[in-house]
């Protein structure tokens, strides 16, 4: 019987932790090389925007922020602009504060992404007839079932997946597919905007909200939750309406599935835990309302509002969404409303 000799069974294990640290160093070596051509790709991303050197300077200084502070980091939308203004005066983005020289963004700017579903086909009927119509159909509906009369889209991998788990997804893998099948839209979209199907949007109110914002930069508005029901991290509330920049969107959303951005189970959650893994500046505004509209304690004054969750109502739909229209003089069809001029 031959003996076990420790000498040559150490040499042997030496030689295989020596091997094993120099694979591992070289996985980091590329990974580090990986990283620094994805932030030169990026940087030459801004520039083909014209973004200004001081723009591209305080893009890099938002995603260090988003990256570096902790997993429950954002910024009041206030804070925001006054850092930006602050911080970087003579920057486009800041520019872009000062009283006069704001632009509102086109309706074909913004893209609509809502979270439909077979089983309360009646909500969505409700907002293509009401809110969605300021759109000017650009919107997808992701659901679980085909209806061109909604319309909503399916796709293999939602079809007939009905419950609220599968529903979690359908905005997710929707956004893949609109870059794989619709990248003209995605090329040309500033804000992606993600929504449920018993959300309603004060389209002129958002549109007025995020002429203060540049698409060009990784942000990602939103109402946010900080340190609740996920301890250690803060995330949007999905059904107040999320609203990805270009520049997050595409970032984010290739992402999602992969060991980069792991599916945590619900979308919105998901989305914030990606923004902080992919340097995107999570902002948190109280414009986005988180409830129903007669849980808030001042809705004679909403009109200003961007978003209320929880409305099951047609007749509600209805309401809010002509009352808006008078107030902001934006004409829709269904509300017989007569505008007075000043």
């Amino acid at each position: 019987m031959k003996r076990f000799n420790v000498i040559k069974f150490m040499k042997y294990l030496g030689f295989k932790i020596l091997f094993a640290t120099i694979i591992v160093s070289l996985n980091i070596l590329t990974w580090h090389n990986n990283i620094a051509v994805r932030r030169q790709s990026s940087i030459t991303a801004f520039t083909d925007n014209n973004m200004s050197i001081e723009d591209i300077q305080l893009s890099n200084r938002l995603i260090e922020m988003a990256k570096n502070r902790s997993n429950r980091y954002y910024l009041y939308d206030f804070i925001y602009f006054r850092m930006i203004q602050n911080g970087f005066p003579r920057t486009d983005s800041a520019a872009r504060l000062s009283r006069g020289s704001n632009i509102m963004p086109l309706l074909q700017d913004v893209l609509f992404i809502v979270m439909g579903s077979a089983a309360y086909v009646h909500r969505s009927v409700w907002m293509v007839e009401t809110w969605l119509q300021w759109s000017q159909n650009n919107f997808f509906i992701f659901a679980d079932a085909d209806n061109s009369s909604i319309p909503f889209t399916t796709l293999p991998e939602l079809k007939n997946k009905p419950t609220y788990k599968d529903a979690q997804h359908r905005q997710l893998i929707g956004s893949q597919w609109l870059m794989r099948k619709k990248s003209e839209i995605v090329k040309r979209t500033k804000w992606f905007v993600f929504v449920d199907d018993d959300t309603w949007v004060n389209v002129p109110a958002l549109f007025s909200y995020l002429q203060y914002f540049d698409h060009r930069l990784r942000l990602s508005i939103g109402y946010v939750w900080d340190n609740t029901w996920v301890p250690g991290w803060s995330y949007f509330s999905g059904g107040s309406g999320i609203v990805l920049s270009h520049a997050a969107f595409i970032e984010i959303i290739p992402t999602v599935y992969t060991l980069q951005c792991l599916h945590t189970g619900f979308n919105d959650i998901t989305i914030g835990q990606c923004a902080k893994e992919k340097g995107v500046l999570k902002i948190h505004s109280d414009r986005f309302y988180y409830n129903s509209v007669f849980s808030y304690n001042t809705f004679p004054h909403f009109g200003h509002h961007v978003s209320f969750h929880y409305v099951n109502e047609s007749k509600t739909f209805k309401m809010l969404t002509c009352t808006v229209a008078a107030l902001w003089k934006w004409p829709i069809k269904g509300c017989n409303i007569t505008y007075s001029e000043k």
